[in-house]
């Protein structure tokens, strides 16, 4: 990825870091996997989201820069408010599955999830026993990972192109359902198209620490309860519990108006695609003896 001199672009530190770790990362979330107390609060997606996720947590408070061809480079805040607003901030695992199933948001042969760089997505599959799940999907592999082992994902970012590290010039469909309307739409908005870098003094210090050396693993090693958590909490599930509260048997009426009582009953925007991912089919309503009765 293009990087002017004086810079290192955070595609670069992000293929090193990857070629060095990979491997020993895997393994760790393969043993989280299996621990007696992994469940669906502490999913992270596949191994390889779980090293993208080591990664951002190591880069997140550095000072990035926004970089363009021909124009100066630009020092970015990518944290906000405490770090509950963050550039790197990415949907869960379940949020994704719901974006890969919807035709729209995924894009015509995956358009959207390949061109947020995604190569090699793919769906979170079970729903009902998620920690089993991962356990067969990703077993334990004594002998690594060969080297041509596709990168493999199950969550998707809202604000970077994967591995290129490129604010992308058009919001992916599933932006709408954002958490934080303020700050990414803005850096979409003013930043897209340039690729994030560090400067060469910060990113000769982030390599000497967590390239040459590896202290970091500790805080990630099954035995240490801290673990990266860079998603965002899951949405869909008050949306689903609030549903499930106002409609038991279903709302009557159309979506939209369903929409807008889960909406004033929250005290907060939501949004048709958010509606669809928590309950992506509309639940079957049950028939009163009333009903029933004055249908014959």
């Amino acid at each position: 990825m293009f990087a002017p001199e004086g810079y290192v672009s955070l595609s670069s530190l992000w293929e090193e870091f990857l070629g060095k770790y990979r491997t020993r990362l895997s393994a760790i979330a393969r043993e989280r996997y299996r621990g007696k107390t992994f469940g669906q609060h502490d999913e992270f997606g596949s191994p390889d989201d779980f090293c993208e996720d080591v990664f951002l947590q190591l880069i997140e408070k550095e000072a990035i820069w926004a970089v363009k061809p021909l124009a100066p480079a630009m020092k970015l805040s990518t944290q906000l408010d405490g770090g509950r607003s963050s550039m790197f901030s990415k949907l869960t695992a379940l949020e994704s599955y719901f974006v890969a199933k919807d035709p729209v948001e995924a894009g015509p042969d995956g358009y959207w999830l390949n061109k947020m760089g995604s190569f090699h997505f793919e769906a979170y599959r079970d729903l009902h026993r998620p920690s089993l799940s991962w356990r067969e999907n990703y077993p334990i592999a004594e002998d690594g990972l060969p080297v041509d082992t596709p990168l493999c994902f199950h969550t998707l970012p809202w604000a970077f192109e994967r591995a290129r590290f490129v604010v992308p010039e058009v919001m992916p469909p599933w932006f709408d359902d954002i958490i934080d309307v303020h700050f990414l739409p803005f850096m979409v908005r003013h930043f897209g198209g340039t690729a994030l870098c560090m400067d060469d003094d910060a990113a000769k210090h982030w390599r000497d620490l967590h390239v040459k050396k590896s202290g970091f693993l500790r805080e990630v090693d099954p035995g240490n309860p801290a673990h990266p958590k860079i998603g965002r909490p899951i949405k869909q599930a008050k949306v689903r519990e609030a549903y499930f509260k106002l409609f038991p048997e279903g709302h009557p009426a159309s979506r939209e108006n369903a929409r807008r009582e889960i909406e004033a009953y929250l005290g907060e925007a939501v949004s048709m695609a958010t509606l669809r991912r928590a309950v992506p089919r509309r639940p079957e309503r049950k028939t009163s003896i009333s009903e029933h009765l004055g249908q014959h």
